[in-house]
């Protein structure tokens, strides 16, 4: 076996990253008889310490691709990876069920409804699963890099809650109705309304959950930090819930109501209105001409329940029995984009982008940095510029794997899209405009029993298949 001797080490510099994680090799143009081989090569990286990670078939094309005179990466570590972040599981939900029924004959029955979700002291209400741990790496150097945790999210209590010590429950404290808000859990009190909402009560502002047992009328606001459940109508009312509501009625008027759930949205049919979720909105018979956004599902339940005129979007999924009409009412239904998402997207290209041509510019410098070095010509004072530029370049590999990460996430909310769909049972009339995204198609004729879904840049149009009345 042969052994590295000074002449090999005049003619092939060892540089391992700061952080272990690659080596690279820049070899000297052999002058005169000088022959530098492969086995050399192996040679000096085993006297420099690097014993993992090493590519034998890219040492071999520095020799055979004569890539004198430049650093070539020549062995990389494998990263740790990171485990799975807390899970959560709530309990709570699992009691209660904001669909409401539906018959042989497509008929709602919001009485069979556990809208209003009540608990007990002592009930627990979240279980938490710790995060994993990931897998180990290890360095060129051979050094083992232990796997890194996933994120610890902890369960976020409110009032009336408690974490258990061992920091894996979150029980009740008190009875009364359970309100979820942006994943914060509490419990507080019902209030009940036995009336209309109208002059004789005034504008509602409540902390906790509502029941009014009546109807809002037109030109009355209703606040809810928790959830709400509406015994009658809403008639032109501006109506926003931190948790879900549900209204046994109809929401109708001449156009200037707004209905706003944090949660979902369950209404028995809708006119000429403004609704907006953060969860689903189930329709029990129609939706006509309203402006529909929901960040899960937009779902008529009811058989031969319509979405007629308007524009209705959601995050995942898009159902009813009849979209549009026979006299050609513009509809739009489809599928909504997050913007911020396409925003940051944007963002991170233009920043990859810039570390690229950073990266570019200090290879550069350091290449004819390296040159002066290997042939004892670097001045001193260039010495410090060295270091700084390879700490430099060392930090670009970390802040790519970052926006990497970033964008894979970005990416996976993105490629949700493509599993979004809308599903009409019955017919999508002539006059309907399908939006996927930035992506939409003018439905020119008569569809039936149809499923509609994104595929490349085009919106296909598919037969709807057993499987997709599983869906909603």
């Amino acid at each position: 076996m042969s052994t590295a001797t000074a002449t090999d080490q005049q003619r092939i510099k060892v540089v391992i990253a700061k952080d272990g994680m690659s080596a690279s090799v820049l070899v000297r143009k052999p002058t005169g008889d000088e022959t530098t081989t492969a086995q050399q090569i192996l040679d000096e990286l085993t006297a420099a310490g690097v014993i993992e990670g090493i590519d034998h078939q890219r040492i071999q094309l520095v020799i055979d691709q004569e890539e004198f005179g430049v650093p070539v990466k020549v062995a990389e570590g494998v990263a740790p990876s990171r485990g799975e972040s807390s899970q959560f599981d709530f309990v709570y939900r699992e009691r209660h069920d904001h669909r409401p029924t539906q018959d042989e004959d497509g008929r709602i029955d919001y009485r069979e409804m556990n809208f209003i979700k009540n608990t007990e002291a002592g009930q627990v209400l979240v279980l938490k699963t710790p995060p994993t741990m990931g897998e180990s790496g290890i360095t060129v150097l051979g050094k083992v890099l232990p796997g890194l945790p996933g994120r610890d999210v902890p369960l976020n209590p409110g009032a009336n809650t408690e974490i258990t010590e061992d920091g894996l429950s979150l029980v009740a404290t008190a009875g009364g109705v359970v309100q979820e808000t942006m994943g914060k859990v509490s419990v507080k009190n019902l209030i009940t309304i036995a009336s209309d909402v109208d002059h004789t009560t005034g504008n509602i502002d409540c902390r906790g959950s509502c029941r009014i047992k009546g109807t809002i009328r037109a030109g009355y606001t209703v606040t809810v930090d928790g959830d709400l459940e509406v015994s009658g109508s809403v008639e032109d009312a501006v109506v926003t819930v931190g948790g879900s509501a549900l209204i046994s009625g109809g929401f109708y008027g001449k156009g200037d109501g707004i209905l706003k759930a944090e949660g979902d949205i369950a209404v028995k049919f809708a006119e000429g209105q403004k609704i907006v979720a953060g969860g689903s909105v189930i329709a029990g018979h129609e939706l006509i001409g309203c402006q529909v956004t929901a960040k899960d599902r937009v779902v008529v339940r009811a058989r031969g329940g319509k979405i007629v005129g308007g524009d209705v979007r959601a995050g995942n999924i898009v159902r009813a029995s009849v979209v549009g009409s026979n006299t050609g009412t513009r509809t739009q239904i489809g599928i909504a984009v997050d913007p911020s998402v396409i925003k940051r997207m944007q963002e991170i290209e233009r920043e990859e982008e810039r570390l690229g041509e950073d990266d570019a510019r200090v290879k550069e410098a350091l290449i004819e940095l390296f040159k002066l070095e290997v042939d004892n010509q670097l001045p001193p004072e260039k010495r410090d510029v060295m270091r700084q530029l390879k700490s430099f370049r060392e930090s670009i590999p970390e802040a790519l794997q970052e926006l990497q990460i970033e964008r894979k996430e970005l990416q996976e909310k993105l490629d949700e899209i493509r599993k979004s769909r809308v599903l009409v049972e019955q017919t999508v009339y002539a006059g309907t405009r399908a939006i996927f995204g930035v992506v939409y198609r003018e439905i020119d004729q008569d569809l039936q029993a149809c499923r509609l879904s994104l595929e490349g840049n085009q919106i296909l149009v598919s037969e709807l298949t057993k499987s997709d009345t599983g869906d909603a």
